[in-house]
């Protein structure tokens, strides 16, 4: 029966073995590396083996046994030269590595400023459309406002209801009925066209008759400058109470149906 003993002492037996056998190993690796025959070393012993590398590490390279083919000489300035040529090669590649990865860095810093270039530009041209069309706007605003303004100026007012009126062919007559009438008219296209009560009095003035117009002459400003004073005052002068007020309204309406 085995003992548990002997099994760990084999065991480190075996593990003893493979450690210098692996050491051989790496000493015929350095030879080998040093110029020794494969088929020469292989055969080698241990302590052959360290005889062999210790005079390697004092004297250099010397090998024991080599086999040259026919023909074949070793030539160290070939071999320099040889060694030299790599030398340049790698040197070349690594150099042409270089300029390669130069010339894509630069391409890619410029391709990426233009890029950055064109952002920019397309954010300006946005920037200055908006910008226009704020102008645009603000000009459109302006140009509506003076448009307002230039309607419900007394100019545009007194226009617009001087049209009108000629349009209507509204005058002033001589007898009730046709004051009425006038005033009326007057009243309703006030109404219509939206006249300010401080136009009134001075958009009726044209359209007056002879004696009417005569009227104003005696009147005072404060007067003249009110429609429903102006109007009350031209009543009184042609004798227009309010009872022939009504009469001649109803008149007037009488008219209109029949």
């Amino acid at each position: 029966m085995i003992q548990p003993t002997q099994v760990v002492r084999d065991g480190r037996t075996w593990c003893a073995a493979a450690a210098a056998s692996q050491k051989d190993e790496r000493l015929r690796v350095k030879l080998a590396a040093a110029g020794y025959e494969e088929e020469v070393i292989v055969e080698m012993q241990r302590d052959e083996l360290k005889a062999i590398y210790a005079e390697v590490l004092v004297k250099g390279p010397k090998p024991i046994a080599t086999y040259q083919p026919p023909g074949f000489a070793y030539d160290p300035e070939l071999e320099r030269a040889n060694l030299e040529f790599e030398q340049r090669k790698w040197q070349t590649e690594m150099e042409e590595r270089q300029r390669r990865e130069q010339r894509e860095d630069e391409e890619r810093q410029k391709r990426e400023q233009r890029e950055k270039e064109e952002r920019q530009r397309k954010q300006f041209l946005e920037a200055e459309q908006i910008q226009v069309r704020r102008e645009e706007l603000a000009r459109m605003r302006e140009r509506d406002k003076i448009e307002d303004e230039r309607k419900d100026s007394p100019v545009a007012k007194g226009k617009l209801f001087g049209d009108a009126t000629r349009a209507s062919a509204i005058r002033m007559g001589f007898d009730a009925i046709e004051i009425v009438a006038f005033f009326k008219n007057c009243e309703q296209l006030f109404g219509v066209y939206g006249v300010p009560d401080s136009l009134k009095a001075i958009l009726i003035r044209p359209f007056l008759n002879e004696k009417a117009r005569a009227y104003l002459a005696k009147l005072d400003p404060n007067v003249l400058g009110q429609y429903d004073t102006l109007k009350q005052a031209l009543l009184r002068e042609f004798k227009l109470t309010p009872n022939s007020y009504l009469e001649a309204n109803v008149t007037l309406t009488f008219h209109k149906v029949v």
